[in-house]
């Protein structure tokens, strides 16, 4: 087991680059099974997908049609009689359920989510069932032990269940990143709305910069959200360049400016578009490393 510090997530690999803290090692792509967060997980915020960002729908997720007949002569009975029994005996009472939305959400749309819920939950159960297996090997080796090949057997198993989980979650997220383009057709919207783990986690360390350099001095929370807000601007357009400008740092980078200007109060967008989104932009259109070698 070797200590160090996640650099970055590459998704297309599913696997962290690492910078060890063992001289030596340096910097490594370690597959996402075999890495162990000794801190809490980051996870993507809910309301980075739930968020009422989406085209209004006209039809509701149901509709109840207004009674209007005379209610049967219940008079007499003590439920049936009062004003509820009057609403569960309506006889033209129609409920009509949609087939294609929920809610203004496409029924597909919600099923995948589950699915994908479901799968993460799965590849949480390997990854802990991987962490046991880890130990038990840890064990082995401590008294110079032979692995057993009933032992080898599990572990790989349990390593080629992993990877068809991680191909799965891959589809799924593709497709739910499809389906979220089609909840709206504004560009900068949109790039605030998709899922993105790696501005969730660059948002966490913008905060923890805060308050390591806060030490209580700010103090109103409004200024205090802000200044994290662009604190997360700067450092993903600080890590751009470090990640030859790839579509995924490109638009969570988009995403934390649209995000930080829906804050602002109206006479304050336009310095910040002119004082911050502006040079982000132009970070944006100037053609980054793996973009010039394809130009050659």
């Amino acid at each position: 087991m070797y200590n160090g510090t996640v650099e970055a997530y590459i998704p297309e690999a599913r696997s962290y680059k690492i910078l060890f803290d063992r001289s030596g090692l340096g910097s490594r792509s370690i597959p996402d099974y075999e890495v162990f967060s000794l801190e809490n997980t980051d996870k993507i915020k809910l309301n980075s997908i739930t968020k009422d960002y989406r085209l209004a729908y006209q039809n509701a997720s149901f509709y109840l049609a207004s009674p209007t007949a005379k209610p049967k002569a219940t008079a007499g009975d003590p439920l049936l009689g009062s004003d509820i029994g009057h609403k569960l005996c309506t006889s033209d009472r129609k409920v009509f359920f949609p087939k294609d939305n929920i809610g203004g959400y496409p029924v597909k749309y919600l099923e995948l989510i589950v699915r994908t819920k479901k799968t993460l939950s799965a590849k949480q159960m390997k990854l802990l069932r991987l962490q046991n297996i880890t130990s038990e090997a840890q064990i082995y080796k401590s008294y110079d032990n032979p692995l057993p090949e009933e032992f080898k057997k599990r572990y790989a198993m349990l390593i080629v269940a992993i990877d068809k989980l991680n191909r799965d979650l891959a589809d799924q997220l593709n497709q739910l990143r499809e389906y979220v383009g089609s909840l709206t057709h504004d560009p900068e919207m949109l790039a605030m709305i998709t899922p993105s783990h790696y501005r969730e986690q660059s948002r966490e360390k913008a905060a923890q910069i805060f308050e390591k350099n806060n030490k209580g001095h700010v103090k109103n929370e409004h200024i205090a959200n802000l200044i994290k807000q662009l604190t997360t601007i700067m450092y993903l357009a600080s890590n751009v360049s470090k990640n030859d400008k790839d579509e995924l740092s490109i638009t969570a980078l988009k995403g934390a400016i649209v995000e930080t200007r829906e804050t602002l109060d109206s006479g304050n967008v336009a310095a910040f578009n002119r004082n911050v989104a502006s040079h982000m932009s132009y970070i944006d259109a100037q053609p980054g490393p793996s973009k010039m070698v394809k130009t050659e």
